[in-house]
């Protein structure tokens, strides 16, 4: 009986290395319990043919199941297709933000030189409208290549934050236009105050919109919190004016270190909607 035990338990485990990692790290120990306990009570009725009927039960049921995982994984993945988000995960995270920005305004610096308008003005107008556009679409991919390797919501969070980013411009006009036209800004206290707004409204608007990519995972409500800290230490740290290098990377790392962070909490544990998929009967 030993013998029969043990090699059964090491064909299921051999059959379990073919899921994704991340589902046996969930579920295998999980799974060849369950299995040992149905083996255990096939033989105990003394019935050869119970522990063939066992197998008939389980090879269809894992067939099904493995061809169901995979397929997934080539449709773009689910939660157990992907590495967990780590310290590593997060100096990538952290990496990217920062990279993003100096190497933009390098770009959109050499861009206006080789325009050449002449015009100091002019060609300050059109280093922000290169700068700007160039920016998010370099931040968001960045942050959709790094978040692709661990969950399948990294396309709807590329989509959410760029759309965070349109109500945010928009959002400007009625924070500035509206609400403080009748403040004097070179006040420090009114300038302050501008930028506790400011960050509340842009922090909560770009948390909301990455909170609504990541939904199902419970802790995705982090986003908000870490986005509106991220973008008050930009406020404090940089002031009105981005101006340097320094600058540029002080405005990636906040934002991506305390999102960097929250990912750590939201990505550690398996959407909500998730649900175990064994191969047992």
């Amino acid at each position: 009986m030993k013998t029969t035990l043990s090699l059964s338990e090491k064909i299921y485990k051999t059959m379990l290395e073919l899921y994704p990692f991340r589902y046996k790290d969930e579920f295998g120990q999980e799974m060849i319990q369950l299995f040992q306990d149905m083996y255990h009570d096939a033989k105990n009725t003394d019935n050869d043919m119970e522990v063939i009927n066992l197998w008939m039960r389980i090879i269809p049921d894992y067939f099904i199941s493995l061809t169901k995982e995979h397929l997934s994984h080539l449709r773009g993945g689910d939660y157990y297709m992907h590495k967990k988000f780590d310290m590593l995960g997060l100096f990538f995270w952290v990496v990217a933000g920062i990279a993003v920005f100096p190497v933009v305004l390098f770009i959109s610096v050499n861009l206006v030189g080789i325009l050449g308008l002449g015009s100091t003005e002019d060609e300050s107008v059109l280093l922000w409208l290169i700068f700007i556009p160039l920016l998010l679409i370099s931040l968001i991919g960045s942050q959709w290549l790094v978040l692709r390797k661990y969950t399948d919501r990294a396309k709807d969070w590329l989509i959410n934050t760029a759309s965070a980013w349109v109500v945010m411009i928009a959002s400007t006009f009625v924070i500035i236009g509206l609400l403080f036209r009748n403040l004097t800004i070179t006040e420090p206290q009114s300038l302050m105050f501008i930028q506790a707004i400011q960050a509340i409204v842009y922090g909560g608007i770009l948390g909301w919109f990455q909170k609504k990519a990541l939904h199902g995972y419970a802790n995705a409500w982090l986003l908000i919190p870490a986005n509106i800290i991220g973008v008050a230490l930009i406020f404090t740290s940089i002031g009105e004016s981005i101006s340097s290098t320094i600058d540029m990377m002080l405005v990636g790392s906040f934002p991506a270190l305390f999102t960097g962070i929250a990912l750590l909490f939201v990505l550690s544990k398996k959407p909500v909607h998730s649900s175990k998929q064994g191969v047992m009967a």
